[in-house]
């Protein structure tokens, strides 16, 4: 079955004509690997970019980071996100390896000391992830 996809001018129209009626608040933004992490992670940056900087986006942005993206990426995400999280999948190392063999913990990890390093380097900085 083929998965359903959004180009991120369209997450971002949905995404307004929601918020504009007061049918949402903000935005989750999540996404499974299209082609790879870099360039799943590339167009997550691209939809919070789009309403941050063109639509002037004031709503509440939650971006699921992708493990195995670019640390680089996921620092802009943190310029757009109020919030950021990884995409874990699974809740053990265990249950990670047994139903998602291709999926690798260290990239997981790796991808939260991101997060957690931009947070403590810009702490008086409300840009990165500010919520």
């Amino acid at each position: 079955m083929p998965r359903a996809r959004f180009t991120p001018e369209e997450v971002v129209t949905l995404t307004l004509d929601f918020y504009r009626r007061n049918c949402v608040s903000g935005l989750f933004l999540s996404s499974g690997i299209i082609r790879s992490a870099d360039y799943n992670m590339e167009q997550l940056v691209e939809v919070a970019r789009l309403l941050r900087e063109v639509h002037e986006f004031r709503g509440y942005i939650h971006l699921k980071t992708i493990p195995d993206a670019d640390p680089a990426l996921i620092e802009k995400a943190g310029c757009y996100a109020d919030r950021l999280s990884v995409n874990i999948e699974l809740p053990t190392d265990l249950s990670l390896q047994t139903l998602a063999p291709e999926k690798d913990v260290a990239s997981i990890k790796q991808a939260m000391q991101t997060i957690y390093t931009g947070e403590q380097t810009v702490r008086n900085e409300p840009r990165f992830a500010p919520a």
